[in-house]
């Protein structure tokens, strides 16, 4: 009752606990690939590549997704109680659908649809009216970019558009005003020192404060080893896959549930298109609860957790993260996280005096 309460009245939960996630009956949030198009050609990235095979990563037609998937999809989460919608492509670029502000403007109108988010490399940003995104119902933008210098942003990201981009980044964040929450993800050559003390760096700093610039940093994933070393920033590493217990299920598999661009369901977002862990098209199902439960995503979950029976792209995946971490990301899951924060810099410094 407290827990149905609080949610009602913050819109965020106060705990989670073992079942809440393990018997879950929606995702609690929604991924939509709205295009399976790049614009960049990024080294760490899986997009236009193959395995070693010569297989490509993603033989699909190259497409956006339709307006009768998308408000389908959107529908049937709203009609479940809603709450975020991620528009984050897997291996695509969201602004290159010419469409992109109308689907975020239809979810935004929804009633129960609390949070939207989208995840850009910034580069055609300039094509659309930045009060538009700003006012289009979007409550985070997500920027992954390379600002340390020119040559690095051509290496990482395959275009030469370095001068475009941070133009795009300064003009967006400038005509934001915290409106909405404006992040950057940034893909830099060690040491970061060298970004710290540029001139970039000061120009950020006057529109967006320290924690909303974020650099990405070992926290890599090999795409099921189309990755390798080289293209990575200089100086960064692989998570380590064989360090990972995971003899529990992976929080993925019960976090977002999503949408492919051809309406067909995911039920991993975190990394790569796996057809493994792919099922039926969204549009077969009445409800979001019965997609989210489809017979083949529990079998998946449940093999894992109660044969510890892991398919066979998880076995090899560096992203992988124990379902028990979504208890985390509650209001009482963060309050821990602060206090043990808390107690260990108290305990550093009693040590260092």
């Amino acid at each position: 009752m407290l827990k149905k309460f609080f949610k009602k009245i913050t819109g965020h939960e106060l705990w989670r606990n073992n079942n809440d996630i393990l018997h879950a009956k929606r995702s609690r949030s929604i991924g939509l690939e709205t295009t399976n198009i790049c614009n960049a050609k990024c080294s760490f990235c899986s997009y236009d590549k193959s395995y070693e095979d010569g297989t490509p990563f993603d033989a699909r037609k190259k497409t956006v997704m339709s307006k009768e998937v998308h408000d389908y999809t959107v529908d049937l989460y709203n009609r479940s109680g809603g709450g975020l919608i991620s528009y984050t492509a897997l291996i695509g670029e969201p602004t290159v659908d010419k469409d992109f502000l109308e689907k975020i403007n239809y979810s935004a109108k929804k009633k129960n649809i609390t949070e939207i988010e989208c995840y850009t490399n910034g580069i055609l940003l300039d094509k659309f009216d930045i009060n538009k995104i700003i006012t289009s119902g979007l409550t985070k933008l997500s920027i992954s970019t390379a600002l340390g210098s020119k040559d690095a942003y051509k290496r990482l990201y395959g275009k030469d558009y370095f001068e475009r981009v941070y133009r795009n980044i300064v003009n967006t964040i400038k005509e934001n005003k915290h409106r909405i929450d404006v992040e950057l993800l940034l893909r830099l050559d060690k040491p970061f020192e060298r970004f710290y003390k540029s001139s970039i760096y000061k120009t950020l700093l006057k529109y967006l404060p320290k924690k909303k610039i974020k650099i990405l940093e070992d926290d890599w994933f090999d795409w099921q080893g189309i990755i390798k070393q080289d293209d990575l920033p200089h100086g960064h590493q692989f998570v380590d896959n064989k360090l990972l217990d995971k003899r529990t299920p992976c929080y993925a598999l019960y976090r977002k549930l999503t949408v492919l661009v051809d309406g067909t369901m995911q039920v991993c977002s975190t990394t790569s298109l796996e057809p493994e862990l792919q099922s039926s098209n969204i549009l077969n199902y009445d409800s979001l609860e019965d997609a989210f439960l489809d017979k083949k995503f529990v079998e998946i979950r449940n093999n894992w957790l109660t044969k510890k029976e892991i398919p066979q792209c998880c076995q090899t995946c560096n992203h992988y993260h124990s379902y028990q971490t979504l208890k985390e990301s509650t209001f009482l899951g963060i309050g821990k996280k602060l206090l043990k924060s808390a107690y260990f810099i108290r305990r550093k410094r009693k040590q260092i005096l």
